[in-house]
């Protein structure tokens, strides 16, 4: 429906301009096209991505705990 792909990549989904998403006409799918624009694309010059767990209310950690979860 977007014109994206199912395996692929976040970034593949995104040019110099911002984000490359078929338009729709359905007004559901328009607001998660709206959403999905709020959303900085990401960038090769911000770094990798990373894996973050909730531990605690408003903290984020690489490791993951079951218990904080």
């Amino acid at each position: 429906m977007l014109g994206i792909g199912r395996t692929t990549k976040v970034a593949d989904a995104t040019d110099a301009q911002g984000w490359k998403l078929r338009r729709c006409r359905g007004r559901v799918m328009q607001e998660i096209i709206e959403k999905i624009q709020c959303v900085t694309p990401p960038r090769p010059e911000a770094g990798c991505d990373r894996t973050l767990w909730k531990q605690r209310q408003g903290q984020y950690e690489e490791k993951f705990a079951s218990k904080d979860t």
